[in-house]
């Protein structure tokens, strides 16, 4: 007898332990932050580094958009064949005999 597969739930299940390890890493974020306007030097240089990333990672997801929107207009100029044909060139066979062939 198989198995049922227990039904997934709708929305996405996040344990405790996710949820305090997220809030750590972003109050470890500001208060990198916090520093770098306080004007300790390293602080600012972290700061910039992240803030860079994050720039670099927009353009590259807004590039992408772009890319993805444009995309969808153009689509295949080209017939799509059908079922029964074939993408690939049609082989033709030389109608006279080959010259290596024994004459059988």
């Amino acid at each position: 007898m198989s198995e049922i597969p227990a039904p997934q739930k709708p929305i996405p299940q996040f344990t405790i332990r996710w949820m305090l390890g997220l809030m750590t890493g972003w109050a470890m974020v500001f208060s990198i932050v916090a520093l770098a306007m306080r004007g300790h030097l390293w602080a600012l240089g972290i700061v910039v580094g992240l803030g860079t990333l994050v720039v670099f990672m927009l353009i590259g997801a807004l590039l992408f958009s772009v890319v993805w929107i444009f995309a969808g207009f153009g689509g295949s100029r080209a017939a799509k064949p059908s079922l029964g044909e074939t993408p690939f060139a049609e082989v033709i066979r030389p109608k006279t005999p080959d010259l290596f062939d024994e004459g059988e």
